[in-house]
């Protein structure tokens, strides 16, 4: 039988071959300026390194005294709460709905105290929440709104909520229209977004090298996209005592494992100007059909399994997080049946037992509308099997989540 990779990166050869076209780029003003005319026109936007550089670079000219709170959704990124409390901040989670992965506007109100500065929401695994009124109560208590929609990009068109004092968004391997690197980070007041780019500016710019081995790093995932080749791939990892969906993992991780001190320092850089290019060419280029077919494939999973978030307006899954009884029996059976899934990766609870809870019954399938119709039959029949019954209501609220 043959073996399905937990993930493919959204690449094709031609969009390869245009990333190394873009390598021997070195005028990055250029190539920056290029890019926020194309996704920013308006002026009112970022580029960074990555959503960790343009979370740091804004709590540094955000300067919050030592020790505020900043509320968070309690099932967020780690390095993001790493982050907070590297600059002396204090992560304050709060509790989510059951099947919405928001909190609600009055969970922002209960937990707000003299020390609060802030409201940190992710929109996680490819879905983007309805989340203005949540916004709305966070400014009125007079919070500052991070908005992190690092996996909720699905569009150009679409570049934040209403209410966020700052947007991020992701072009790293595993997002949607990678760039194998790079962020984009919507601005709104113009004194933070100056202050921003000043403490960018005195940053290095990430070495050339390290970007060339990152687009060759995509070779080797396009390399390993089909079937006959995952296979294969499987088979050497297996006869060497490890597993090839682990592997596949680590490749796509660009701070994994890092110190805190290894954390700040890689994080600390301005994009190369090959980067810049290449996102440019990857949000001009951007077609969406392939996000639209993913979508549709996750809704054919919620329909067997209870999938958190799937009540939510927009989704652009690039994996889609299945709710099971056991996570690890549920990824055995579907290696048994040739696909190959992942558990939650840097994806953690904050300090909250609930969502830690349902962080250990998640399984991650793969979403990418190449999965051959057999599998899909075999992976919603193994869903099927594990699935938690009944699942956790996914009744929209009007307000994005119930108070």
């Amino acid at each position: 039988m043959p073996r399905h990779p937990p993930h493919r990166i959204d690449l094709d050869t031609a969009g390869f071959l245009r990333m190394l076209r873009r390598l021997p780029a070195r005028d990055a003003d250029a190539a920056r300026a290029r890019l926020l005319r194309v996704w920013a026109p308006a002026g009112d936007a970022l580029a960074f390194l990555s959503v960790r550089s343009a979370f740091d670079a804004t709590l540094t000219a955000l300067g919050f005294p030592a020790g505020s709170e900043v509320l968070v959704s309690a099932v967020n990124i780690q390095d993001m709460a790493t982050l907070l409390r590297l600059h002396g901040l204090v992560p304050v989670p709060l509790p989510l709905s059951p099947g919405g992965l928001l909190p609600s506007p009055g969970a922002v109100s209960r937990a707000v105290t003299p020390r609060t500065r802030g409201l940190l929401l992710a929109h996680l695994f490819g879905a983007r929440a309805h989340v203005e009124p949540l916004f709305e109560r966070a400014r009125s208590l007079g919070l500052f709104v991070f908005e992190d929609a690092a996996q909720a990009f699905t569009t150009p068109g679409w570049r934040g909520s209403a209410g966020a004092g700052a947007t991020y968004f992701s072009f790293g391997t595993i997002k949607t229209a990678t760039a194998m690197g790079g962020a984009l980070v919507r601005v709104p007041d113009a004194a933070l977004r100056a202050r921003m780019g000043e403490v960018e500016a005195a940053w290095p710019t990430q070495p050339d090298a390290a970007y060339a081995r990152k687009v060759l790093r995509a070779a080797a995932f396009l390399a390993l996209q089909t079937p006959a080749a995952y296979t294969a791939f499987a088979a050497a990892c297996e006869a060497l005592g490890t597993d090839a969906g682990a592997v596949v993992r680590q490749m796509t991780r660009g701070f994994g494992g890092l110190s805190d001190d290894a954390l700040l320092a890689a994080l600390r850089h301005r994009p190369c100007a090959a980067m810049l290019h290449v996102l440019a060419d990857r949000l001009e280029g951007f077609r969406p059909a392939r996000t639209e077919a993913r979508a549709a494939w996750g809704r054919a999973v919620a329909a067997a399994v209870d999938v958190p978030g799937a009540a939510h307006p927009v989704h652009g899954h690039w994996l889609i997080p299945a709710q099971v009884r056991d996570a690890e029996a549920a990824r055995a059976a579907l290696h048994q049946a040739g696909i190959d899934a992942s558990g939650p990766s840097n994806v953690v609870a904050i300090d909250d037992p609930e969502a830690a809870a349902l962080i250990d019954h998640l399984v991650f399938v793969p979403a990418y509308p190449e999965l051959p119709a057999p599998a899909r039959t075999r992976l919603l029949e193994v869903l099927r099997a594990h699935a938690i019954l009944p699942p956790h209501p996914r009744v929209p609220h009007p307000d994005g989540a119930p108070e």
